[in-house]
Formats: structure tokens, C-alpha cells, sequence
């Protein structure tokens, strides 16, 4: 039961810090905001992905710095053709629909799927699901599968 209990503790501060970085008013200090109280919690909470005793801990995880060029407002344009997925997690499979793309602009030139998870509580990801970063092999959005 203790696990469980963290484990809301961990999605509520999440939720929190999300909801303190879209109150700020200046975009800069809101990155700022979330790279402090991410770094926080990865390091102090105990239901941190980071194991005990890794680097990230100390360091905090790595970031790019802020750049205003990279910020974007962008419309929900229409997904090219539905498509509904399950994906295995470690929580189990999550049911996903695509409701969408944006298009993000020069230098950028790329399309990202939006897909909404019906899961309790729902919610939105952006881009492909199953895909990882591995920041010890250095790697960058490589599929699970791949």
C-alpha cells in the first residue's frame, strides 16, 4: 500500500508543477520553474525512476537551455486517418486514439502526432508512442521495438 500511496504523491506534485509552470507569466522563468522542481523530484522523492545512487540525482537531468525560437503556439490540425492503439507499459496496456497533428515551423519542419489516452484521467502525448530515450547510450528517439 505504501508504493501506491507514493506513487500519488508523485502524479499530484506533477500535476502541481505543471499547473505553477503554466501560471507563469514569463515563459523563460516557467522553464526554469519546471527544470528546479523536476530535478527536486527525480532526486528526492521515493518514487523517482532515478535508482538510488545514480548521477542524475547529484547533476540533476539533463536539459536543453531555454530558447524563445523553440516556443510554439500551435492549432490541432485533423489526423491524417484514425488510428487507435495498446500500448504495454509498466502500468499495463494504455488504449490511445490519434486526434491529431501539429506542424511545428522552420528550423523544426516536422509533423507530431497527438494522441489521447483513454485511461483514467486521460490525457494528451505528443509524438510516437514507444519511443525512449536512452541518455547513457546517448541515443534519441529510438523505438522500443526497433
Amino acid at each position: 500500500m505504501e508504493g501506491e500511496l507514493e506513487l500519488i504523491g508523485w502524479r499530484r506534485t506533477v500535476s502541481e508543477l505543471y499547473a505553477a509552470v503554466r501560471a507563469e507569466d514569463d515563459p523563460r522563468r516557467g522553464h526554469e520553474l519546471w527544470r528546479q522542481r523536476r530535478d527536486e523530484l527525480f532526486r528526492s522523492h521515493p518514487q523517482s525512476p532515478l535508482p538510488p545512487g545514480d548521477p542524475l540525482r547529484a547533476t540533476g537531468l539533463p536539459y536543453w537551455p531555454y530558447d524563445p525560437a523553440l516556443r510554439f503556439e500551435l492549432p490541432l490540425l485533423p489526423a491524417e486517418r484514425e488510428l487507435s492503439l495498446s500500448v504495454p507499459t509498466s502500468d499495463g496496456v494504455i488504449p490511445m486514439d490519434r486526434i491529431g497533428c501539429v506542424r511545428l515551423p522552420p528550423p523544426l519542419d516536422a509533423v507530431i502526432d497527438v494522441w489521447w489516452l483513454r485511461q483514467y484521467a486521460g490525457g494528451l502525448l505528443l509524438g510516437r508512442p514507444g519511443v525512449t530515450c536512452d541518455y547513457d547510450r546517448g541515443d534519441r528517439g529510438e523505438r522500443d521495438d526497433d
